[in-house]
């Protein structure tokens, strides 16, 4: 299936407004986790809630 678009991911993914996804890369003795909140789906594209944490910062981040 092609995605052409955020939005179409988005959905391909089963993702709903309020839905909370969690990412953590890392390399040795540091990692950095990101945690998207999708806020609003349109046609084409999303809005997310991005906050992070590191092994150099370990608390959450002030939501961008």
């Amino acid at each position: 299936m092609k995605m052409d678009t955020v939005a179409d991911e988005c959905r391909a993914l089963g993702l709903k407004v309020g839905d909370t996804i969690d990412g953590t890369e890392s390399g040795g003795k540091w990692w950095n986790t990101t945690r998207l909140t999708l806020l609003w789906l349109g046609k084409k594209e999303a809005v997310w809630m991005k906050t992070s944490k590191s092994s150099e910062r370990p608390d959450w981040s002030e939501p961008e």
